[in-house]
């Protein structure tokens, strides 16, 4: 969309408003560019991470008339971090919501990662509505990206790095590591999904760092929470710093 050269300079949306998708969720978008230009609409990876005002900078303010959103739970959304009712037809169907609501007859579907898979899915829901697919870091959820993503892509190239990050855990969660995260991440207590959390995106975003900080017996003891029952793990103690004001990521209206 700017043809490989530096991006856009930022500019301030045209447009900021708030749409409700449900007797639940709230979405929050942003419009960018010309309010006559060709209508696209990006969307954000994850699923969770928001989008950046940055994001809009790959649409020449020219030519588009860019349209970002945080997808439900995400960023500026309502509820916050609300996993009730939030999966991929729902997220698909919020597109068309949106679409509708902005008055938008066809448009181009712009995503990366999480975002290329949603991408995909609202193509095949809606055809008819698709100018075309722009994407990137293609992902489309099956079980050996997953698990590629999640574990094989660590084991081949920092085996050391997943050798601690699975030692996090306590001795007996450690046969599946994901899965033994993902159980944290779903526990209520936020004693036990915060560290998970916070471990999770230490790896996934500043693996040196993380481990330098949590590498410690001690530091492991706190991620792991090594006690009975589900209720008083320590803090890991990550340098990672909290998103702003939305899920992990951060969100418009930065």
């Amino acid at each position: 969309m700017n043809g490989g050269a530096a991006w856009h300079p930022q500019a301030e949306p045209f447009d900021r408003r708030r749409l409700r998708m449900d007797s639940r969720h709230t979405i929050y978008l942003e419009q960018f560019g010309r309010r006559d230009g060709v209508p696209a609409v990006f969307l954000h990876g994850g699923p969770g991470s928001g989008c950046q005002r940055a994001h809009a900078r790959a649409f020449d303010p020219g030519v588009f008339r860019a349209v970002l959103f945080d997808q439900r739970g995400a960023g500026l959304s309502e509820p916050r971090l609300s996993l009730v009712d939030n999966d991929t037809p729902s997220l698909v169907a919020d597109i068309e919501r949106i679409r509708e609501a902005l008055g938008i007859e066809r448009w181009l579907v712009v995503g990366g990662s999480w975002g290329s898979t949603l991408a995909v899915a609202y193509a095949e829901r809606c055809p008819e509505r698709a100018l075309g697919l722009v994407l990137r870091a293609v992902f489309l959820g099956t079980a050996e990206e997953v698990d590629w993503a999640f574990r094989g892509a660590a084991q081949t190239f920092r085996p050391e790095l997943w050798r601690r990050f699975v030692e996090l855990l306590p001795e007996a969660e450690r046969a599946d590591p994901i899965a033994s995260w993902g159980r944290r991440l779903e526990s209520r207590n936020p004693a036990v999904h915060v560290p998970a959390a916070h471990a999770l995106c230490g790896m996934a975003l500043h693996p040196q760092r993380f481990f330098h900080g949590a590498g410690t017996a001690a530091a492991r003891r706190r991620a792991a929470g090594r006690h009975t029952g589900d209720t008083r793990p320590g803090p890991l103690r990550s340098p990672v710093p909290a998103a702003r004001g939305g899920a992990p990521g951060g969100g418009l209206g930065r």
